[in-house]
């Protein structure tokens, strides 16, 4: 039987969800470097906050921080996806949904059965919180460096 699809287009159309977990986990394994510039970051706002001159670069500076503490929440909440997506993967969303209900046995009456697709969406919204967090961390940290210097404070 000849077919128009390439490999990679049967592969997909046979098992597209699996697919996607598996782009996904590769995108997630970059989380470790975000985390990483974060506390950097933090540690530069945390200077900025001693030393710093002006109110309003401290203030600045202040808001990078808390924003790196909400970044490192989502760092652990998608290092967390990233190491149970293969047990989702490997035993099922049945099997999965049980082994959360053990670990989390208040919420078993909330817990509900979610599609693989809404299972990823979710985690991949959870990765791109963290990314953004990351973009208004860095973007908060050099306004207040440029505030500091400008000021002549530093």
């Amino acid at each position: 039987m000849i077919t128009n699809q390439s490999p990679t287009e049967t592969v997909l159309a046979e098992k597209p969800e699996e697919v996607k977990a598996e782009v996904l986990l590769a995108a997630l394994s970059s989380t470790h470097a975000l985390s990483f510039i974060s506390a950097v970051l933090a540690g530069l706002c945390g200077l900025l906050i001693i030393f710093g001159g002006s109110l309003l670069v401290r203030l600045i500076a202040f808001a990078g921080i808390l924003i790196a503490l909400l970044q490192s929440y989502y760092f652990w909440r998608v290092s967390l996806d990233r190491k149970l997506l293969p047990v989702l993967l490997k035993h099922g969303a049945k099997s999965f949904d049980q082994g959360l209900r053990f670990l989390f046995p208040a919420k078993a009456d909330s817990l509900i059965t979610l599609t693989m697709s809404d299972r990823l969406q979710g985690i991949r919204k959870l990765f791109f919180r963290q990314c953004w967090l990351a973009i208004v961390q860095s973007l908060l940290t050099l306004l207040s460096l440029v505030l500091c210097l400008i000021s002549a404070a530093c």
